[in-house]
């Protein structure tokens, strides 16, 4: 078996071809997992298990850009997971192999008959494990009952899977509400509390904090100026914003994790630009890191952005959300 995950991009059908030469039968399954939620893993790990018991290679294929790029022109502030992260989350997990498609609007005019005559039959493919309610195609034509048909005609297993844990995570959170139980994990719920600041309901679905990459670039100095430097980060505009305001952050630079707070916003209080920044206080960090990558991770939220009428009110709020923050995080206020 492949030990290490291969990524297969597949930008015209016949980039398939190789596989009908294979002699590794594979267990798939098919979706965009952005932000690879706890449905997700669930699912994945599922498919894992039936190839572990049947000899099979676990295999996901999923699209790069998102449809919701070409469909709908979405072009930043949208993304949970960059595709990088998306690849080593899925290995992480013990996916083998990514059929990574090219999607674009070629793609999104196949016809769910075509999807499964010209890109399923090219596979090496023995069991196919889809989520609850899967549709594809052009016009989400195609669903379960036409997978079972296909699969019976072409010798392998389609199953569809109802995630457990939606229900347990709800009914936790919402144990009154009759509803609960109805509801799925997406990753657009996740987006949604991102976007609310609800990072304890964001970290319950998907399993850990939110976390982002970006490069530490030169600011305008102005919070040296005011007694608290900061890192600008220059982030992945794709990548979702969480809601605008001030944060706990953890931030690993070079694998040493230090304790922060966190601006992501427009800073009303010195710039009329409605251009979004995300500078961090960085406690106990004493060296120069411009041009290094971090990774931000965020904790919780402290309170949303404020415009302040003088730089001393602005002072006086940073000092008392940094003792906040630094309480939270059981520092001492004194360092």
């Amino acid at each position: 078996l492949i030990m290490v995950i291969e990524v297969v991009r597949i930008f015209k059908v016949e980039d398939l071809e190789f596989d009908l030469d294979s002699n590794l039968d594979i267990a798939l399954t098919i979706g965009n997992f952005d932000g690879l939620h706890v449905g997700h893993k669930e699912l994945i790990f599922r498919l894992i298990d039936v190839a572990k018991e049947k000899d099979l290679v676990p295999c996901v294929m999923t699209f790069e850009p998102h449809p919701a790029e070409i469909l709908a022109g979405i072009k930043e502030n949208f993304y949970i997971s960059s595709l990088e992260e998306k690849i080593s989350n899925l290995e992480k997990i013990g996916v083998k192999r990514i059929y990574l498609f090219n999607f674009n609007l070629d793609f999104a005019r196949v016809s769910a008959e075509e999807f499964l005559i010209k890109y399923l039959r090219k596979l090496s493919l023995k069991y196919l494990l889809v989520g609850e309610g899967f549709l594809f195609g052009s016009g989400r034509q195609g669903n379960i009952e036409r997978l079972k048909i296909f699969a019976v005609e072409n010798g392998f297993i389609a199953d569809e899977y109802k995630t457990i844990k939606n229900k347990l995570i709800y009914n936790v959170n919402d144990i009154n509400n009759d509803e609960s139980a109805d509801k799925k994990i997406s990753s657009r719920i996740l987006r949604d509390e991102l976007k609310k600041g609800n990072l304890e309901e964001f970290k319950l679905l998907k399993g850990e904090n939110y976390k982002f990459f970006g490069e530490v670039i030169h600011g305008d100095g102005r919070g040296k100026k005011i007694g608290f430097p900061t890192i600008n980060v220059n982030y992945d505009k794709k990548k979702i914003l969480p809601r605008l305001g001030v944060y706990g952050v953890k931030v690993l630079i070079e694998d040493k994790i230090y304790f922060g707070i966190m601006n992501v916003g427009l800073r009303p209080s010195f710039s009329l630009e409605k251009k979004h920044s995300v500078e961090v206080n960085v406690f106990d960090l004493n060296e120069d890191i411009y041009g290094k990558i971090v990774e931000i991770e965020l904790v919780f939220f402290v309170r949303d952005e404020i415009k302040f009428d003088s730089v001393d009110f602005l002072v006086e709020q940073i000092n008392k959300d940094i003792n906040f923050v630094k309480r939270k995080f059981d520092i001492d206020l004194m360092s």
